[in-house]
């Protein structure tokens, strides 16, 4: 497997599996706000066009915008590394399935 085979696997399975799991966390965030934060929340449009264009900073950016507190910047930042450390951990894995699947290719 060449490298811009296992590249475009990486870049698949990040947009498939985690932009899902960004989005989940985002609404459970919201689940747990109180009204005032909530009305301070982003749009569910918006929240969700956030996930798929920046990421794991969308969940930082949601916790500052709608807590507007250290305790809302902590639990974003607890947020984001969650997220990059299970993503890591799965293109990690990925990439070890597919050097088992194709030895010698990559």
């Amino acid at each position: 497997m060449r490298d811009a085979d296992l590249e475009m696997i990486q870049t698949l399975t990040v947009i498939v599996v985690r932009t899902p799991l960004l989005i989940f966390a985002l609404r459970r965030d919201e689940r747990h706000m109180t009204g005032r934060e909530l009305a301070r929340a982003w749009w569910p449009a918006t929240r969700d066009l956030a996930a798929v264009l920046i990421g794991s900073l969308a969940l930082l950016v949601h916790s500052l915008k709608a807590r507007r507190s250290l305790i809302g910047l902590a639990r974003g930042l607890v947020y984001v590394v969650v997220a990059e450390t299970a993503t890591w951990l799965l293109l990690a894995g990925q990439e070890l399935l597919l050097q088992r699947l194709f030895p010698g290719t990559h």
